[in-house]
């Protein structure tokens, strides 16, 4: 009787293990919903739900330690206008985002650089994007209008966000803070004309709103044009090799220029007309395992100038390595080593020493190691550390450890 009900809890078992993996393999958490998702998904509709959660804390810091979270849930649809046959060429996109918790890195230590890439913009649900999107001469030429983060199809590559760290995950900082530059979640009216005449080049440019007061919370659903101070106008070039497909990669050069009148950083009631800034972004994969291309070593970096008058940030930069496949079954995890540095304005820092206030004479740097668990397509957690140096660009301010963990769910 004792080997029958060991053996009946042994079957019990493996039983409950397999039908975890073969959750754990779905490409979503909430499966197919008995076939509605399939059907939309043919008819040319992909309804997603994604959540992304992030907790940290700090061991000291200028303003203490802490333990914070910050959540967003980002919710909404792509919709093939093709498949559904009203638009051939056409994407329609629809999405909403709602945001939570606090951030370790201004709050407590002080920082330029947020611990976590998924906190800001305002603690609120907040339309994201109203898009149409129409491919023109055979996918040659792309149109996109609407309201939408500029950031989504501007400065930013998908290796970023291996880290953790706001600094590096979405975009170089020089952009947002020297600049009407915006990001996601927090969209603006605008619109880019992409030309690429291959799978593996393209030049892009667009005309976007600068509204400071969009991101603040009580300004969700504010799409009107109240508060403007000015519009953006990006351009960017993006190359990405195609020599062997085991050493993928992506090279970005790019520019803009903001017409708003804002405080020079030296003299405060001096207003510049204009604000420019250009960066370089690239991410490359240089090992492949020879027994499985999958696993191997990319490298990610990026180079971004601000505003020389009005800029806050002078320059940032950035260097990483990313190893995918640890250990073995393991093709999929990522051991992540990133570091990143940001200079303060020389002005500011004048402006500053005249003044006797604290002064920001240094570059912040931050270095950050997180090992991504790859549990399933729609499951992953990321466990690290950062340590951030000189917080904020101030030499007095102490440095901090900060212990991070992220987790990211596709329902």
């Amino acid at each position: 009787m004792l080997l029958l009900a060991f053996a009946a809890s042994a079957k019990a078992q493996t039983e409950s293990e397999g039908d975890l993996q073969s959750w754990l393999a779905q490409p979503t958490m909430s499966g197919d919903w008995g076939g509605l998702r399939s059907e939309l998904l043919d008819r040319g509709i992909n309804a997603q739900v994604l959540y992304t959660q992030e907790i940290g804390r700090n061991t000291n810091g200028l303003h203490g330690v802490a333990t914070d979270y910050s959540h967003t849930i980002a919710f909404g649809a792509d919709v093939d206008l093709g498949k559904l046959g009203v638009d051939p060429g056409g994407t329609f996109r629809v999405w909403l985002t709602e945001r939570t918790g606090r951030d370790l890195g201004p709050e407590k230590l002080g920082a330029l650089f947020q611990s976590f890439a998924f906190f800001g913009q305002g603690r609120d649900t907040r339309l994201n994007e109203v898009s149409l999107a129409q491919a023109l001469a055979d996918g040659v030429v792309n149109l996109k209008a609407g309201f939408y983060p500029m950031g989504r199809d501007f400065g930013s590559l998908p290796a970023f966000c291996d880290w953790i760290t706001n600094a590096t995950c979405g975009h170089p900082l020089a952009m947002p803070f020297d600049s009407g530059w915006d990001d996601d979640p927090s969209g603006r009216c605008g619109g880019r004309i992409r030309v690429s005449p291959n799978s593996s080049f393209y030049v892009q440019t667009g005309i976007f709103q600068v509204n400071p007061f969009y991101t603040q919370s009580q300004n969700g659903f504010k799409i009107d044009f109240g508060g403007n101070t000015g519009a953006l106008f990006p351009v960017e070039v993006m190359y990405e090799p195609e020599f062997d497909q085991h050493f993928p990669g992506i090279y970005k050069i790019g520019g803009y220029w903001d017409s708003s009148r804002v405080a020079d950083q030296f003299n405060p009631k001096k207003k510049d007309t204009g604000r420019e800034g250009y960066y370089f972004e690239m991410q490359q994969k240089v090992y492949s395992e020879a027994d499985n291309p999958v696993r191997g070593l990319t490298i990610t970096g990026f180079y971004a100038a601000g505003d020389e008058d009005t800029g806050m940030l002078r320059q940032t930069y950035h260097f990483g390595v990313s190893y995918q496949g640890t250990f073995a079954g393991r093709d999929l995890d990522t051991v992540n080593i990133g570091w990143i540095a940001a200079d303060v304005n020389e002005r500011l820092v004048a402006r500053e020493r005249a003044t006797h206030a604290a002064v920001q004479s240094a570059s912040e740097m931050l270095l950050e190691l997180n090992y991504g668990i790859h549990l399933g397509p729609w499951l992953q957690v990321k466990p690290g550390f950062q340590y951030v140096i000189d917080p904020g660009g101030v030499v007095s301010h102490p440095n901090a450890l900060v212990f991070v963990c992220q987790t990211r769910v596709i329902f």
